[in-house]
């Protein structure tokens, strides 16, 4: 049940930070919605099935736990992008950008950690890092069109 939580809380920080991006690909809130919320939760989904197909109960247990507090980190990392486009007159896209990026970086870095702190495969981390490279190409592809 924690596991649950812990995504849906990081559903609804991301989804702060993903309806701030109005301003710059002027969609309705459900196409908005579905092309920023994609990439995270298909990385995140793909990799939990994954995991599921792996591991016994409690070691997917465990590898759910760390993936659900790395969203929520990850998550939360992009508030200050999500408040400053909300906020600002004219919002420079840089910013929401470069927030991505590092909010990226800090959870790679902590799904690192915490996957060797309990002792994962290093391959968990590649296919993370895969997989968020190949979703945030086509977003930003789909996001131009």
């Amino acid at each position: 049940m924690k596991v649950i939580l812990l995504f849906i809380l990081s559903v609804l920080l991301t989804a702060i930070f993903s309806y701030s991006l109005q301003v710059f690909l002027e969609e309705d809130y459900i196409t908005l919605t579905f092309k920023t919320m994609l990439v995270p939760c298909f990385t995140w989904l793909v990799l939990l099935v994954a995991a599921f197909r792996s591991f016994n109960q409690k070691r997917f247990q465990e590898y759910g736990r760390v993936a659900g507090w790395v969203c929520v980190v990850g998550s939360a990392a992009l508030i200050p992008a999500g408040i400053y486009n909300f906020i600002s007159l004219t919002p420079d896209v840089a910013y929401s950008v470069a927030n991505v990026l590092v909010c990226v970086l800090i959870m790679s870095v902590l799904f690192y950690v915490l996957l060797r702190r309990y002792a994962f495969s290093i391959k968990w981390w590649w296919a993370y890092n895969a997989l968020i490279c190949v979703n945030m190409s086509i977003f930003y592809f789909v996001a131009k069109n």
